[in-house]
């Protein structure tokens, strides 16, 4: 659901009822019409004050008795009056403004800022403007990396959009003032800001726009997985956005894929459940195993099953705090996943020296009274053992599933995405030849890759990659 919310440095009256920390609502249409009197003769006591320094004295004893007295006077009444006047006729045009248009403005830490830099891309094909902004981001404003032909392209392509300043374009026969400004530097990140004003309109005018920008977007992207990740000031950016990989091509356990998404679908859809019967609309899932044997892989896939963004995040940075990890989780929409990976390097003594995050923050921003409530969390760990039974406790893990290390099982449909077309007598020999738990899922991908173009050898050196396993 899209949020306006008035701004906090204006005096705006409209009050929506949308989530916070989204847009920026802003309209003057409540000042009073004594208003830009009282800021005239205020900007004229500033004057007068300014005149009235030590500095400002000297000035005026030394005008005095160059020009005379009484022309001095006339310049410093001139003076004022010429304050009192450009006051107040800023003062009445904000007022007026703020009469007959309304304006929101998107930061662009907002996933807003990134649908409306899309939407202007597409509208200035139709209405042209005279300064554009170019991207050749594939991760940003709206590119969309299933557009690309990879294997024909040599060089990303060109995306225009609104360059800074003041530009104006349509929506719905309303036209509209779009003002692109930039702001400073945090880091690796250019903070920038849209602010949008429609005259003779009120904000349902300009949220219709915004709900275009957003439908547009989500269609846009719908065959694509959006990945988040932290920043060093505690907002989720835009880390990647990557094309949906099918849960089918995750070759797990017989039975485990089915499992944990039958789960997963009865918990997004029982909010109503939970709440009748007192219970916090929350789970967990652990995965577990050694590395490389499709907990992450897993975790991508689903949330690309379920048209989830996931937001992960790294418990073990040395920038997370107690207090920055539960406002980063309350930041989170509803129905996304929360992919915490390496539970157990955040939770060993032996990786806390330079941490700043303490296990009893990441406990309560778990199932604390403060922690969110209808997202999925995910969790991964190659050690178990580590996290504790204070950890791994109903209510916080729900759901435990181990990973285990590739099995007969596993090759042999590994094989067949391969080699859909593979001899039978081939099947028989993985049969004979593969050593269950002896290499991780990876390995034998690596392997598979290395002979993707000849079944029969990658068949006959799989005794080569037990003897030369890495796991």
């Amino acid at each position: 659901m899209l949020s306006l919310t008035p701004n906090q440095y204006g005096g705006g009256c409209c009050h929506s009822s949308f989530p916070p920390n989204s847009f920026v609502l802003q309209t003057t249409a409540s000042n009073s019409i004594l208003s830009p009197f009282s800021r005239a003769v205020s900007g004229a006591s500033r004057t007068y004050s300014r005149l009235s320094s030590s500095r400002g004295m000297a000035i005026l004893t030394l005008a005095s008795e160059t020009l005379g007295f009484s022309t001095l006077v006339a310049y410093t009444l001139a003076s004022i009056g010429d304050r009192v006047v450009c006051h107040a006729t800023d003062c009445i045009l904000d007022w007026l403004l703020g009469r007959i248009s309304v304006s929101i403005t998107v930061d662009s830490r907002d996933e807003a800022f990134r649908w409306m830099v899309d939407w202007m891309a597409e509208e200035i094909k139709k209405r042209p403007v005279s300064d554009y902004h170019l991207h050749t981001s594939f991760a940003q404003y709206g590119f969309r990396e299933d557009s690309l032909d990879v294997e024909t392209t040599d060089s990303p392509p060109l995306m225009l959009s609104p360059a800074t300043g003041t530009h104006w374009l349509v929506h719905g026969g309303k036209y509209v003032r779009i003002s692109r400004s930039r702001g400073a530097n945090e880091g690796n990140f250019v903070r920038e800001s849209l602010t949008m004003r429609m005259f003779f309109c009120g904000a349902e005018r300009i949220k219709l726009l915004l709900q275009e920008a957003q439908r547009d977007a989500l269609r846009k992207n719908r065959k694509m997985t959006t990945v988040y990740a932290p920043d060093h000031y505690g907002n989720w950016v835009k880390s990647t956005c990557r094309t949906k990989r099918a849960l089918d091509s995750v070759i797990l356990e017989p039975g485990l894929k089915e499992e944990l998404l039958k789960d997963v679908n009865e918990y997004l859809k029982g909010s109503r459940w939970y709440q009748s019967r007192g219970i916090p609309w929350r789970r967990g899932y652990l995965l577990e195993g050694p590395p490389g044997c499709g907990k992450t892989s897993f975790a991508t896939a689903l949330a690309g099953e379920l048209d989830m963004s996931i937001y992960c995040l790294n418990l073990n940075s040395q920038v997370l705090t107690d207090e920055m990890l539960l406002e980063l989780l309350s930041a989170t929409p509803v129905r996304c996943m929360l992919l915490l990976e390496d539970m157990e390097a955040a939770m060993s003594d032996d990786n806390r020296n330079d941490c700043r995050l303490t296990r009893s923050g990441i406990l309560n921003a778990i199932d604390g009274v403060a922690a969110i409530e209808g997202r999925v969390l995910v969790m991964t760990t190659n050690f178990p053992e580590v996290l504790g039974e204070g950890f791994v406790r109903p209510g916080r893990i729900d759901i435990r599933k181990h990973f285990s290390k590739a099995t007969t099982y596993h090759a042999l449909e590994m094989f067949r995405v391969f080699f859909p077309d593979m001899d039978q007598y081939l099947y028989h020999s993985i049969r004979k030849t593969f050593q269950d738990g002896e290499v991780s899922l990876a390995t034998l991908q690596g392997h598979l890759m290395r002979f993707r173009g000849d079944a029969t050898l990658a068949v006959e050196q799989l005794p080569h990659l037990f003897q030369n396993k890495v796991n």
